[in-house]
């Protein structure tokens, strides 16, 4: 399977991530959902730990990574789909009843230089996020514009934020109006 090569994010929030990686060479970086950013992280990382709730998608990723990455897969029970629409792109979607954020808490406080939230329970990965960064690491969380993640806002009202709008298809023909990635810097 091919994968982007760069992390399934907008445009800006990507150019942001490249500059803060050219000043903080080598982050340690913590990911909510695997993909094509995992592999682009353990290009540019020094330790890469990706947790993931879908069985079939950690077979996919985990044989593409080197040795300093870690793929973590959590079972996640009975993805909730309210309707019985299987649509990725609605809010319901981004919850399941087991909570894999508490992945996270394997981990020292003020440990990861970034912390990217891209996959399921976004809110709940905000919580655990908070402290598992470091000063003046990075929050990073996509599809930021979505009603399910507001609370990140108040989660992280503390923090110098960024946001990221995708104004048109990004160059692998992306595009959904409206798409945002935030950023937040922890003081």
């Amino acid at each position: 399977m091919k994968l982007r090569d760069v992390p399934w994010l907008t445009e800006g929030a990507i150019s942001f991530l490249r500059e803060f990686i050219v000043k903080n060479p080598l982050p340690k970086v913590l990911e909510f959902g695997s993909g094509a950013s995992t592999l682009w992280f353990d290009k540019l990382s020094s330790i890469v730990i990706s947790i993931e709730h879908n069985q079939e998608w950690f077979n996919i990723i985990n044989p593409l990574v080197s040795e300093k990455t870690k793929i973590i897969f959590h079972k996640a029970n009975n993805i909730k789909n309210p309707g019985g629409q299987n649509n990725i792109w609605l809010d319901y979607t981004d919850f399941i009843d087991d909570d894999y954020s508490i992945e996270a808490r394997k981990f020292p406080n003020d440990y990861f230089d970034i912390i990217l939230i891209d996959g399921r329970n976004r809110v709940l990965c905000c919580q655990e996020a908070r402290q598992k960064l470091k000063s003046k690491g990075l929050i990073v969380l996509d599809n930021s514009e979505r009603n399910a993640y507001k609370e990140c806002f108040n989660l992280c009202i503390d923090f110098k934020i960024f946001h990221f709008v995708q104004e048109k298809p990004d160059l692998y023909g992306s595009f959904c109006k409206g798409w945002t990635t935030t950023i937040w810097v922890k003081p």
